[in-house]
């Protein structure tokens, strides 16, 4: 079993960004809980993992 399924099958919302602040994993429960697909927020940047929760990209 590799990371990235270990923590999709993790039961709370798991998020992880990478140094460069880029998104390299977004559970299943983060799914649920914001409506965003992991498909559309691996990768991304620029704080882009806080608009479902601040409607804005920010630090968490």
């Amino acid at each position: 079993m590799c990371l990235s399924e270990i923590i999709d099958f993790l039961p709370k919302a798991t998020f992880v960004i990478d140094v460069e602040g880029k998104v390299v994993a977004w559970n299943q429960a983060m799914v649920e809980m914001t409506g965003v697909k992991t498909e559309d927020i691996l990768g991304k940047g620029n704080y882009e993992y806080a608009l479902p929760f601040y409607d804005e990209r920010r630090p968490y």
